[in-house]
């Protein structure tokens, strides 16, 4: 079934075995739809239609929401729309099998496998990239494809462009390493260049790892920023951008032992180049042990930090943890690897930052361990919230926050309207239940949340919750941000360093509301303003290739590079004078 009016109808459509559609970026009712041939079915009578007595991916068009289908390709392994700016509704970039015969393999690297596109239908293609099995388009008009090593099926290198059009030119990301790679997450590109997380298959204690690169401006030449950030299996990665704030990202590393690091396993690579997406689950078992620890970056992956632990608990006790270096005492975090609630912040929720975690040398994963932790200055200072693991969710601008314990079975929320200064119980059910999230509408600036989970009994539970009569008066002095008068005040984003607010080469504040204000915010959008730019300090540069630091900082030291280049030798053509690095490069979008 379709709609094209917001469900107040619906059109039947043709009747097809589909498993995904793909909705064009412009034209409501074209969509691109895949459906397996009868051939993968186990009931199929083979024989009864030669051409599907094989398995493998069929792909059709329809141009009136589905009321006919058109068979457009066989053997299909990923497709897309372009995206607007190539500038042609009827472009489709796919990923094909050269050789349509057989059953399709499904899940694998293959050589004779390319990254295609066609503006009629299939009926001419163009091979954009030899070999490309898997594709995936960014902000800023990037374009990533993973191209099979034809002499080496199970290692793939990256392919990235940023021409708009058909006609796309393809470079090789150049990588400071030696080591196969196996798998890509494209972890942000928001900022106009690339976090890259590559997975070597690095393994510690059964717990997979991969390195953190970051790019040019240009998205093709690629620095070690962040060594064995924590991995899953499905290619997600503990590694998340601050909303709404430049430079700024937390992630978890691995500490990994030296007998470790250049252990290189054969373990069957994941078959995708996946871009980062947040997920929010139940528990499951614990991990394997490892030494998990998180860090954040204010500039932009140039120097990665430890984050300060709370002085105090959720209590008012001494939490008696203080740091010192990789043995000291922190605060570390679950990421969206985790069954525990990740860091989480929001574009509209100015500097807040929430997630589960614990203190100590390095992440725990025990219940009884985990507590719920809250920041709003963007990550620089943390609070204990409550004792145990939550879920949790913004509202009106970060202004209302709502979570639910989620360990256990529970009848109740907690909610605060001053930024987790204060927290208020709500009692929502007659019964005990377990929560299993609690969500709001995307932009997450309206008072309505729903909190969702399921019975003893297994029988799902959806409530709805409305803050809307909490506080009838909205907030006041958007003009007069920063007075006595108003409501909202002025904040900069700091890493603490030099008594300074300068990131990303310059300061800027922004308008939000003040945290003890009793107020709705009726404000769209954030407010923002650049105050000045600043002189450059080390904080403005990360290492270029061939060089690479220590998590923590440090100089940028040469490393050894796949090329063999040596940046200091003259180039074979030479006029005149040449260029040599000292080993950093200014990060990309910083202004200073």
């Amino acid at each position: 079934w379709a709609t094209i009016d917001g469900g107040d109808t619906f059109i039947k459509t043709q009747a097809l075995d589909l498993i995904d559609v793909r909705l064009h970026p412009t034209n409501p009712e074209w969509f691109l739809a895949s459906g397996n041939s009868n051939g993968c079915t186990s009931n199929n009578a083979v024989g009864t239609d030669k051409a599907e007595k094989y398995c493998y991916r069929k792909l059709y068009v329809t141009k009136n929401s589905g009321r006919t289908f058109t068979p457009i390709r066989n053997y299909v392994v990923q497709y897309e729309w372009a995206p607007e700016a190539d500038g042609n509704e009827d472009l489709v970039y796919a990923t094909v099998h050269s050789v349509q015969e057989g059953n399709q393999k499904f899940g694998f690297w293959d050589q004779f496998v390319d990254f295609v596109a066609t503006t009629d239908y299939f009926s001419t293609v163009k091979v954009v990239v030899e070999y490309g099995n898997r594709f995936i388009f960014g902000e800023h008009n990037y374009v990533f494809v993973a191209a099979v090593n034809p002499h080496h099926e199970t290692s793939v290198n990256l392919m990235i462009t940023r021409d708009a059009g058909m006609n796309k030119k393809f470079l090789k990301a150049k990588l400071p390493v030696e080591v196969l790679e196996h798998s890509y997450t494209i972890l942000d590109t928001s900022e106009g260049s690339v976090f890259l997380h590559v997975n070597h298959n690095i393994q510690s204690g059964g717990t997979s790892t991969g390195n953190v690169y970051i790019s040019d401006a240009s998205g093709t030449s690629y620095s070690l920023s962040l060594p064995f950030n924590h991995r899953d299996k499905g290619g997600k990665c503990d590694f998340e951008k601050v909303e709404g704030l430049e430079g700024i990202y937390l992630a978890n590393f691995v500490d990994v032992d030296d007998k470790d690091k250049e252990a290189i396993t054969s373990e069957q690579p994941e078959t995708t180049v996946g871009e980062q997406k947040m997920s929010r689950k139940n528990h499951g078992p614990a991990k394997d042990k490892a030494k998990i620890k998180t860090v954040i970056t204010f500039d932009k992956g140039g120097i990665w930090s430890y984050l300060n632990a709370p002085k105090v608990d959720a209590r008012g006790d001494p939490t008696n943890c203080k740091g010192g270096g990789d043995s000291g005492c922190h605060l570390h975090l679950h990421g969206i690897t985790d069954a525990f609630g990740p860091f989480y912040s929001l574009e509209s929720a100015t500097g807040i930052i929430m997630a589960t975690g614990s203190l100590g040398n390095h992440l725990h994963d025990r219940l009884g361990e985990i507590n719920t932790y809250l920041s709003r200055d963007a990550g620089l200072t943390w609070k204990e919230v409550a004792k145990g693991s939550h879920i949790y969710e913004y509202g009106d601008h970060g202004g209302l926050i709502v979570m639910a314990f989620d360990e256990g079975p529970t009848d109740h929320i907690l909610y605060t309207w001053d930024e987790g200064r204060t927290w208020n119980p709500l009692k929502i059910s007659d019964f005990k239940f377990e929560i299993e999230n609690v969500i709001i509408e995307p932009s997450a600036t309206s008072l309505h949340f729903v909190v969702y989970g399921y019975r003893s009994d297994n029988d799902g539970i959806l409530i709805s919750l409305d803050f809307a009569s909490l506080h009838q008066s909205e907030c006041k002095g958007i003009d007069a941000a920063g007075t006595p008068e108003s409501d909202y005040e002025f904040w900069s984003p700091s890493d603490g360093r030099m008594n300074g607010q300068c990131l990303m080469g310059h300061k800027v504040k922004y308008t939000r509301r003040k945290q003890d204000a009793q107020c709705y915010n009726p404000e769209e959008v954030e407010r923002m303003e650049d105050i000045e730019h600043c002189v450059c300090t080390e904080e403005d540069f990360e290492c270029d290739y061939g060089f690479a630091r220590s998590v923590q900082g440090g100089p940028c030291e040469r490393i050894k590079t796949p090329d063999g280049e040596d940046p200091s030798k003259p180039p074979e053509t030479c006029n005149r004078f040449y260029t040599v690095t000292q080993g950093y490069r200014r990060v990309a979008g910083d202004t200073c």
